[in-house]
């Protein structure tokens, strides 16, 4: 994330920024999680996540909590990316996820994997 001239914020990651990601607020998501858990059959897969939201949003309610302008997301090559990493071959890997995520969603397209909100009416949850 950099400051610009301008005083707005940017963030520059791999990927387009707008693939949903899981968020787990650890003091306020934990019980609605754990209920899902208790609530949901035996092997059903849960998202141990409060809500999905993107790089993009997440910097957007970052720049509002803080009171400054929102400057936009930019897609970085890996290997720009991988310049940011003092160990070789991180950003690479790290980029690569994200770009994973960004094609096939963070849990790569297994449609079993649900959020809590899909297994129990408790969770203020949403995708």
């Amino acid at each position: 994330m950099l400051q610009q001239p301008d005083n707005s914020y940017r963030l520059g990651l791999p990927g387009s920024g707008v693939a949903p990601l899981p968020f787990f607020d650890t003091e306020r998501d934990t019980g609605y999680v754990v209920r899902a858990a208790l609530e949901s059959a035996p092997g059903k897969k849960i998202l141990a996540a409060g809500s999905m939201i993107s790089w993009t949003d997440q910097l957007k309610v970052w720049c509002e909590f803080n009171s400054v302008p929102f400057g936009g997301f930019d897609s970085l090559p890996i290997d720009v990316f991988d310049k940011f990493f003092p160990i070789p071959g991180l950003g690479r890997e790290l980029g690569e996820m994200m770009e994973f995520m960004d094609e096939f969603g963070y849990v790569g397209g297994d449609s079993s994997v649900v959020l809590p909100s899909e297994v129990s009416s408790h969770m203020p949850c949403s995708k």
